[in-house]
């Protein structure tokens, strides 16, 4: 029997709904006893017909609450007056991350702020082995000062514990749940693992950390389709579009993170939480330090602060391998020439450094860009920029090795290159999940995809080939951001593992690969 405000369950009396869901009513409810409110969550009438269960799932909610970590909500008591069950947790005042979401995309801080937050509450509860089993947005709270709580540890698992015993087949949010094998977590983010009925860990968790992630920054849920079965589909064979083509304005370090946790095979995501919210966290603090000078300064400065604090270590990077290649074909006695370029983007627009970083020509002499939605060209001797026809939403540009042609990467996962005298692109061939290119002498292209081997192509187009080959068995999850070495026949590329990242030596001709040590990028 639901409550009402004036009643009293126990000690607690019912001020006002907070709201309602399907695991149960939330009540305002004041604490007679200590003189302070708490939230109740009031249990519908077949959570709370098996006391064995009630018991279970107190002690595991316990046990989340005494990690006694400020992200997690804490539960003060799993009690029972008459026939209703009810459980007494802290008074969170603020909104549900739902809530937040209705506007669409978050700003990037926000994401970060929020991100950060929760994937630090999941490390701790999944280093003391507990696993939420149904993270969403309906499941954490942001209060008014950005402070972020996960609730509900451990109530899906009271509401449907076959899935220990595996053979789960419907999400708690469907009305037809009453069936044997039950899917626990809701439908839009559960993991493939629990909507192929599969027993879960912790890797479940940072796939729907992943889900809220990318609709955190991408405006959308990744999986959603129109019925209950088309979206498991989804979630177990199907990957979602791009975040970059919805949001472009997100840091790419921030979609990499997605993407691994979005991995289908559960393994090849993170090792740990706690590595996930490290990761996270470093990729925010290096967002915070240029949002923090920025917001210092006045607004007329703000806009051209961004972008030289943007561009600060991407300058410098630029003008040495300039220089290193200039002056390295100089005989030792040669005088030295000073190089010196101010690279403020084009009048009116910004740099787009997320997802196109700046590419600096072999020969030295030239840079380019991505700014406002098209590829710019810039030469250090020369103050005007020109922007390249045909290339636009082009990201991720590299050189051929004369220095006379870009290679860039479309939206929708075609390769293409275009002369820097300006005429129209040319199509050299399909790239899905694109990570990288580089150009040898020998015309020839090699590339990197998500979740595959690196490839080879000419760069006049043709059909691609794979260059390596990608050891599932032995912890790989993918090849990518290949680098040609001088003899233009091995590259240098980066080895994606379920645990560690290393950089590797592959050679054209040969799919055997020779791993040289450990990297320390996960990109």
């Amino acid at each position: 029997m639901s409550p009402s405000p004036g009643n009293r369950l126990g000690p607690y009396e019912i001020v006002a709904l907070l709201g309602a869901g399907g695991m149960g009513e939330v009540w305002r409810a004041r604490d007679a006893r200590l003189g302070r409110e708490v939230a109740i969550k009031v249990l519908p009438a077949e959570l709370s017909a098996d006391g064995d269960r009630l018991k279970r799932f107190e002690k595991e909610a316990r046990s989340a609450s005494s990690l006694n970590h400020p992200n997690i909500v804490t539960i003060h008591e799993v009690g029972r007056s008459d026939s209703t069950s009810f459980i007494v947790m802290e008074l969170v005042e603020g909104k549900t991350l739902r809530e937040e979401l209705a506007g669409g995309t978050l700003p990037v801080g926000k994401v970060f702020s929020i991100a950060t937050q929760i994937a630090q509450g999941l490390a701790k509860a999944h280093s003391a082995g507990i696993i939420h089993r149904d993270l969403k947005p309906e499941n954490v709270m942001v209060t008014k000062d950005g402070f972020v709580k996960i609730l509900d540890f451990g109530l899906a698992k009271l509401a449907h514990p076959e899935l220990d015993g595996g053979q789960p087949t419907e999400a708690p949010t469907v009305s037809e749940a009453t069936r044997p094998g039950i899917v626990m977590g809701t439908v839009s983010y559960m993991s493939p693992e629990q909507a192929s009925g599969h027993p879960v860990d912790f890797h479940s968790d940072q796939f729907s950390f992943g889900s809220i992630l990318y609709e955190m920054s991408a405006g959308k849920q990744a999986f959603r389709r129109a019925t209950t079965a088309q979206t498991m589909a989804a979630i177990i064979q199907d990957e979602p579009e791009s975040i970059a083509s919805l949001n472009p304005r997100a840091p790419a370090p921030l979609r990499w993170i997605i993407e691994r946790c979005l991995i289908k095979e559960p393994n090849a995501r993170y090792a740990s939480t706690e590595d996930l919210a490290r990761e996270i966290a470093t990729v925010r603090d290096h967002v915070s330090q240029i949002s923090s000078v920025e917001a210092s300064l006045p607004g007329a400065f703000r806009s051209r602060w961004r972008t030289r604090e943007l561009l600060a270590w991407m300058i410098a990077g630029v003008l040495f391998v300039a220089g290193v290649l200039l002056f390295s074909r100089r005989p030792e006695t040669a005088p030295s020439n000073r190089i010196q370029a101010s690279l403020l983007p084009p009048p009116g627009l910004e740099f787009d450094t997320a997802i196109a970083p700046p590419a600096v020509s072999p020969d030295g002499r030239s840079v380019v860009f991505r700014a406002g939605d098209s590829l710019w060209l810039r030469s250090f001797a020369d103050k005007e920029w020109h922007k390249l026809p045909d290339t636009e939403n082009g990201a991720w540009p590299f050189w051929s090795p004369d220095s006379q042609s870009i290679g860039f990467i479309t939206p929708d996962f075609k390769l293409r290159r275009i002369r820097v005298n300006g005429t129209a692109s040319q199509m050299i061939v399909e790239a899905p999940g694109f990570r990288g290119a580089s150009w040898n002498r020998g015309d020839t292209i090699i590339f990197g995809q998500l979740k595959g081997p690196l490839h080879q192509v000419s760069a006049g187009g043709g059909e691609a080939t794979a260059l390596t080959r990608v050891d599932p068995s032995g912890g790989e999850v993918d090849h990518r951001f290949p680098s040609f070495l001088p003899d233009d026949r091995h590259c240098l590329f980066v080895v994606l593992m379920t645990q560690e990242t290393y950089l590797a030596v592959g050679s054209l001709g040969s799919k055997e690969t020779k791993v040289l040590g450990k990297a320390t990028s996960t990109i």
